[in-house]
């Protein structure tokens, strides 16, 4: 299948169709209501909270595009919604959750207002495949989160595999990309105006464990809350308490 074949090999899939203009706006909509519930014991455990959220992250579109990549037995284990204002930007990264190296997750990005070239995700493709992440080559380096540019990254990962590209992808609101979280990848809104809103969906295949990152430790080497563990959902077949907390869908979910 290409989709998978794509993502194995750069990392990324996607720009893909997702959610109609009417469906984006109705998840903007929801974000601004003062009345959605608080997350669940960490700021990604939105869905295991609010129907909303369980809902439109566990929806029979958005499977069909993972089952491939994770197989049949899916956890989500975090939501969030990013914005970002003109100029504004999200420092080179590897996502500090889901850097396992035996893999196993795929986040799904989808951009909601002011979604364009000039406002998405950047990928260094293939990064996923170096064993190394950004942080720990930063700090190798001698450098902190945010220190380094598009160009120092590039040639970063490139010493490491020269065939490595930067990408840009061009997509519009209510499409998606489908990463996998060891892939290096920042922001920056280069857009005159216009705040870029988009919505982080995460993924991992049951059998990985997932824990809450310590926020006071971002960079390398990186550190993991004990304490609680975070809640995931099980959005496709089962899932394995022994690995990770699994708990029921909020009120009002209704799951196939």
């Amino acid at each position: 299948m290409q989709l998978v074949e794509t993502f194995t090999s750069l990392g990324f899939c996607g720009p893909l169709p997702l959610f109609t203009p009417e469906q984006c706006l109705q998840i903007i909509g929801h974000e601004q209501d003062e009345a959605q519930p608080a997350a669940l014991d960490w700021w990604k455990g939105r869905a295991a909270s609010d129907p909303f959220y369980a809902n439109l992250a566990s929806d029979e579109r958005i499977m069909n595009l993972l089952r491939p990549i994770l197989g049949n037995d899916i956890v989500l284990w975090g939501v969030d919604v990013l914005q970002r204002h003109p100029n504004a930007v999200h420092p080179w990264h590897c996502d500090i959750e889901s850097c396992s190296p035996d893999g196993g997750f795929a986040s799904v990005w989808i951009g909601l207002d002011n979604t364009s070239k000039d406002s998405v995700l950047n990928f260094i493709s293939g990064t996923h495949k170096l064993g190394r992440t950004i942080q720990e080559e930063a700090s190798h380096r001698g450098l902190k989160r945010g220190e380094a540019n598009r160009d120092d990254v590039l040639s970063w990962a490139r010493s490491f595999d020269p065939n490595v590209q930067m990408i840009t992808p061009d997509m519009k609101d209510g499409e998606a990309l489908i990463f996998d979280g060891r892939l290096w990848h920042g922001t920056h809104n280069t857009r005159e105006s216009g705040t870029r809103t988009a919505l982080l969906l995460q993924y991992a295949m049951a059998d990985r464990p997932v824990r809450i990152i310590d926020r006071n430790y971002l960079e390398w080497p990186f550190r993991f809350q004990s304490d609680p563990w975070p809640p995931l959902l099980v959005v496709s077949g089962s899932g394995n308490n022994a690995v990770n907390r699994l708990v029921a869908f909020p009120d009002g979910v209704m799951v196939s």
